[in-house]
């Protein structure tokens, strides 16, 4: 995929999503890249510029929700743009930063006691743990859980939960 084709993808799927909520009497908050679009940002620059041009020029109020640290936020902050940094709560992470491929054993976390602790840890310290016992330094604004990560909805609520008692 070019830039080009990345920017028209995107001005044709968002710009739909845009009409619909428009319709429904809603404006878009944030726009995220999804699967591959979203890994594929992050490592080739000009996607990256594609994504952050095309936000900039059709939806410039819209929030960029991007991988913590990663290059995509840093585009967008220098493109005068407002960005969430987001960590993965389901997701294992390499020592690289990079996320675990789903396909290998460990990459996706289900079990919630593992689940708080990171969520915990990214609040009270901004480190997640990564594959190689090593602590990333992340300061996300906004978590992701995946909705087909298993027992995604009982994640949820005990993240939720535990964020309110929180403040």
């Amino acid at each position: 995929m070019t830039q080009g084709d990345l920017e028209l993808l995107l001005l044709q799927q968002v710009g739909a999503l845009e009409r619909i909520a428009r319709a429904e009497g809603a404006r878009l908050h944030h726009i995220k890249l999804h699967g591959a679009l979203y890994h594929a940002s992050e490592a080739d620059s000009a996607l990256g510029r594609g994504y952050v041009n095309a936000v900039r020029r059709w939806w410039p109020r819209c929030i960029i929700y991007a991988k913590a640290g990663g290059s995509v936020a840093k585009l967008a902050r220098r493109s005068g743009l407002k960005v969430w940094e987001e960590a993965f709560a389901d997701r294992a992470y390499r020592a690289d930063g990079s996320l675990q491929p789903r396909g290998e054993p460990g990459a996706v976390l289900s079990d919630g006691e593992e689940v708080l602790r990171r969520v915990r840890l990214l609040r009270s310290h901004g480190e997640i743990l990564s594959d190689s016992i090593t602590l990333l330094r992340l300061r996300p604004q906004t978590l992701c859980l995946h909705s087909d990560t298993p027992q995604a909805v009982e994640l949820a609520q005990v993240i939720a939960r535990d964020l309110q008692s929180e403040g």
